[in-house]
């Protein structure tokens, strides 16, 4: 075997261990940055239900039908239902899906709000996955305090003012900048929800 084969042997073996350091670093993103994030997610906001609640009561929930622009919202719909498994005493009575825009940004529909909180009356908290419904604030006054909303993506600075006139009891939405002491990339849990999200809650 002589010197320019063996050259030509290592370039290739070379080349085989770049690409599959590439494809395990591809494979490894979206459990990272899509599963991390909305387990994350999830946990906080059925943190705040539990909390809400006092660890007992009936919630409707809305949540992204699937689509090819709403991933996370798929993946946040997923988890949350799992996550709420461990919170014995929340009972789901409902949980309708919402079609997100082509925008992928999160809304829910007035009508649809509306219409499924007719349809239950009793529920003792609406967990919105979708953002807040786009209602007129005097339309929030028979559910003051139990209202949860998760905003995954969008602009999320409106809805300071409904925690602020305590219209809604809690909030997540998009961190504009992420705070310092986090590192790079996050690690845990929690430390993936502070870099991507904030809690809003009522005083």
């Amino acid at each position: 075997m002589n010197r320019q084969t063996i050259i030509g042997i290592g370039a290739i073996l070379a080349i085989l261990a770049s690409a599959w350091l590439i494809t395990r670093n591809l494979r490894r993103q979206p459990e990272t940055i899509g599963a991390s994030l909305s387990h994350a997610v999830s946990a906080a906001a059925v943190q705040q239900v539990t909390s809400l609640l006092h660890g007992r009561g009936n919630i409707v929930v809305f949540a992204a039908a699937d689509c090819d622009e709403c991933n996370l919202s798929r993946e946040l719909r997923e988890t949350f239902a799992a996550s709420l498994k461990s919170a014995s005493g929340i009972h789901v009575l409902a949980t309708e899906l919402v079609r997100i825009p082509s925008d992928g940004n999160p809304q829910l529909p007035a009508d649809i709000y509306r219409r499924v909180q007719q349809q239950h009356p009793g529920a003792d908290a609406i967990v919105s996955l979708v953002g807040a419904p786009s209602v007129d604030r005097r339309e929030f006054s028979g559910r003051s305090g139990k209202l949860i909303v998760v905003l995954t993506a969008g602009d999320g600075e409106p809805l300071r003012e409904l925690i602020a006139g305590r219209i809604i009891a809690a909030a997540i939405i998009p961190r504009i900048h992420p705070p310092a002491g986090i590192p790079r990339p996050p690690k845990t849990l929690q430390q993936i929800f502070d870099f991507n999200y904030e809690l809003l809650k009522s005083s």
